[in-house]
């Protein structure tokens, strides 16, 4: 019985195959040059040969040939690509700017969470950071005043990396100003050229009166601003580095009290979403699944499901006329009036999972060839192979 990867083996780019006329001419001359050899054999008595001919040179010859073109083979095969599978391939990238803006102001210190605010603060960033695919992200963190830890990157492994470091012993101003961190996660939004954005605020500390306004501002900017915060709505004293209780110039100790209903306006005002602590990872998926989705010039929200995950939706089309939010008739069994993402012009869809379009390319397998072609090139760095023996 055929294997199944025979009978899907095809090559991507067989005009590749062309190539192979360039060696079957070298093959025929080199053929004729040996052939002119052996008519020696004809006129000349046999004991005179090896005067006559070079056997060495011919041999030679015939080794590196044949070395050449074993390798050119192996080049036009790998160039043609190769292929038996496919495999699923996004039909868009996200061209999103997200900004974290981490409180580290004194109130991380507060010992409501243990083993403290900042330590927790550090992982849930850690999980945001871990739980991004795609899109850029920056990292601003603030106290009295904002500082840029990374600009918007791709690379959140690199910024995992700087986590560790970020405490309010490195902020070289104490205090609280939200506002400005804000007024710099938009600039940074901005500057990458994007109308859109997403800023999720670290809060350890209640926002002014003035961030929430800022919020605002920005969300009719088209910026939106979520809020996870980091502590309780209980008093909690806040310590030092050394593991005593802060005190004020009285000697009493100072306690920390997070506002969650003023995180709450600052979440509503910024059009995004509010997410109290949790010991788990539910608090980031929902921060994280809410995210705006930017689909060439439209947005659309990941918590609203577009189509079941397992549709599959070969051989149906949206129509160009078909509104921003409206499915076409045509598609039974869906929900209509959904949030779909707008591919103006008919556009086939091969398979929708959650919220990202897919479709299906062929894998090139070409590049495996490539380490056979060093097997040819190793034996050809022999001494003695090019310029003759020594």
């Amino acid at each position: 019985m055929i294997p199944s990867f025979l009978t899907q083996l095809h090559f991507l780019r067989p005009w590749w195959f062309l190539a192979f006329i360039p060696l079957a001419y070298a093959w025929l001359l080199l053929r004729k040059q040996w052939q002119a050899g052996h008519q020696w054999e004809r006129v000349c008595d046999p004991h005179l040969l090896p005067y006559l001919l070079q056997q060495s040179a011919g041999s030679s010859l015939k080794a590196i040939s044949a070395l050449i073109a074993s390798g050119w083979i192996i080049a036009v095969i790998a160039l043609a690509g190769p292929t038996w599978q496919k495999l699923p391939q996004p039909m868009y990238s996200q061209q999103q700017a997200r900004v974290i803006v981490m409180d580290l102001s004194d109130n991380v210190r507060a010992a409501d969470l243990q083993p403290s605010r900042l330590v927790r603060a550090r992982y849930k960033l850690l999980d945001i950071l871990r739980d991004m695919q795609e899109g850029q992200t920056g990292l601003i963190a603030y106290s009295g005043e904002p500082y840029l830890v990374s600009p918007l990157t791709e690379d959140t492994h690199t910024m995992m990396g700087l986590v560790p470091t970020l405490s309010p012993a490195i902020m070289p101003v104490a205090g609280n100003d939200l506002t400005a961190a804000l007024h710099m996660a938009a600039k940074l939004i901005k500057q990458a050229g994007l109308t859109q954005g997403h800023i999720i605020v670290l809060a350890a500390s209640s926002p002014s009166t003035e961030a929430i306004s800022t919020a605002k501002t920005l969300a009719a900017e088209g910026i939106t601003v979520s809020v996870l915060g980091i502590g309780t709505n209980h008093n909690a004293p806040m310590t030092l580095p050394d593991g005593q209780y802060a005190t004020d110039d009285k000697g009493a100790i100072i306690f920390s009290h997070l506002n969650m209903d003023n995180l709450q306006e600052l979440a509503d005002a910024g059009h995004g979403r509010y997410v109290a602590f949790t010991d788990d990872d539910h608090d980031v998926k929902l921060l994280l699944n809410d995210e705006p989705v930017a689909v060439d010039d439209y947005t659309v929200s990941q918590s609203i499901p577009l189509l079941p995950e397992d549709a599959n939706i070969q051989d149906k089309r949206f129509d160009s006329r078909s509104s921003l939010g409206q499915a076409k008739p045509g598609l039974d069994g869906y929900q209509r009036g959904a949030m779909l993402a707008p591919l103006w012009t008919p556009h086939r869809i091969l398979k929708y999972d959650g919220y990202k379009a897919t479709t299906q390319l062929w894998q090139d397998a070409g590049y495996w060839l490539v380490w056979l072609i060093l097997i040819p090139a190793a034996v050809a760095f022999r001494r003695g192979w090019f310029g003759g023996r020594a």
